[in-house]
């Protein structure tokens, strides 16, 4: 595996984003990239080389693989703290927060205008909404300037039943935006 062969090991790697939320959703979700924060980018851009991996623009990729592999910068990571260690049957892999996903993907939503990164961050809330921390969501997506948002996103995964608004008030107010 990557972290292990590169010496970086699992703290040296964090899977984030779609790749992320691919694993937490065990493929409900499927991204068309892997996307890596390291603390070592020359070494995961030299095992990847070694592997037959070829950098086109801001992605590397293989012929006889489908997937790309983006490495991105460490602000994409979000909160390290949160972060989660994950044993696969290839090895332990550390992968980016639920909450990090979640918040993320409601910031693409308004500011990418993605609205399927609505959909993405929906399914999250829905299969993790009682485990995740709201308050540090909170906290992110106010920074962000989408706390806006997050109530009807609660309120569509059945985590907020009572109050009364209609289910597609987030998606109506980031088109109005």
């Amino acid at each position: 595996m990557l972290g292990e062969e590169s010496g970086l090991g699992v703290e040296g790697l964090t899977v984030v984003g779609g790749s992320a939320l691919e694993i937490y959703t065990r493929g409900d979700y499927v991204s068309d990239h892997i996307d890596l924060v390291a603390s070592d980018r020359r070494r995961v851009e030299q095992v990847l080389r070694s592997w037959g991996f070829r950098q086109e623009g801001m992605y590397w990729g293989h012929p006889d693989l489908k997937p790309l592999v983006q490495i991105v910068g460490r602000h994409d990571s979000g909160s390290r703290q949160r972060n989660q260690i994950v044993s696969t049957r290839y090895g332990r892999v550390r992968v980016g927060s639920i909450e990090d996903i979640v918040w993320k993907r409601v910031v693409e939503a308004r500011y990418w205008r993605r609205s399927e990164a609505l959909d993405e961050a929906m399914l999250a809330a829905r299969r993790y909404g009682s485990r995740i921390d709201w308050e540090y969501i909170g906290f992110q997506a106010k920074k962000n300037g989408v706390d806006d948002l997050i109530p009807d996103l609660r309120r569509q995964a059945g985590l907020d039943l009572g109050l009364d608004r209609p289910q597609k008030e987030t998606r109506k107010r980031l088109l109005r935006e």
